[in-house]
């Protein structure tokens, strides 16, 4: 990885963390994730998506203050989630702790406080792993940071897909507003699919029930055994 990479991540990747501190400090349910009727329709549409089969062991990736975590808890066996808050994961352990019965025991969630651009899990396997409205803070091109980041970012995509089990599966949910914003969601899932994953749905949910005209991309991408082609240079 070149200096000037390595220099504009550790930059990006501080502001971050700074910028969710600030936020979840502010208030509880800062993103109005329990009230606003965008925001449930989309947790509403990761959840039945990740309870349509049998998932032993799913990483949420940017868990926030675990309004997703209890939904995804009471349809998986195991949950590893995964934020860079202190803050927000101080409130998803006490969230679950008051509302997710045996589900906050210890056994069955797991919380890491964790930078996901350099965090990786101990051992790889799993069944589901959701990136819900967490891609657009890894800094790539289509939120107007330097393109610098672009080849880190095709790195970690790798590195992501690698940690899907055989026939795992990796949903994405990301809300967007306008067409060059969709375009960027939609972007995400093609760098994935010419990175070997094959995407097995698309559908949007939420859009209407914001004043922003906000509505939200889900892809359903699959690890599949048939051999890569053209691994990074194909998704570049």
């Amino acid at each position: 990885m070149s200096w000037p990479t390595r220099l504009v991540s550790r930059v990006h990747d501080w502001l971050t963390r700074r910028k969710m501190e600030r936020v979840f400090g502010r208030r509880v349910d800062a993103f109005s994730y329990g009230s606003d009727p965008y925001e449930r329709a989309r947790q509403d549409a990761v959840a039945t998506a990740a309870a349509e089969r049998p998932v032993r062991h799913v990483l949420e990736l940017g868990c926030g203050e675990g309004f997703l975590t209890e939904r995804l808890a009471s349809c998986c066996s195991r949950v590893t989630a995964v934020d860079i808050s202190p803050t927000a994961l101080a409130r998803a352990r006490g969230r679950l702790a008051r509302h997710g019965g045996q589900a906050a025991a210890g056994d069955r969630v797991a919380f890491v406080e964790a930078n996901i651009r350099s965090w990786a899990p101990p051992s790889a396997g799993f069944d589901l792993i959701v990136a819900s409205d967490v891609l657009n803070y890894l800094g790539e091109r289509y939120q107007g940071l330097p393109l610098v980041q672009e080849p880190e970012f095709l790195l970690w995509l790798e590195r992501l897909a690698g940690w899907l089990a055989p026939d795992g599966r990796l949903l994405l949910a990301h809300g967007y507003v306008g067409p060059a914003e969709r375009q960027g969601r939609v972007a995400y899932r093609t760098r994935l699919e010419r990175l070997g994953l094959v995407l097995e749905r698309e559908w949007e949910a939420g859009a209407g029930l914001h004043p922003s005209g906000a509505a939200c991309l889900l892809s359903l991408l699959r690890k599949s055994d048939e051999p890569r082609r053209g691994g990074l240079q194909a998704a570049r």
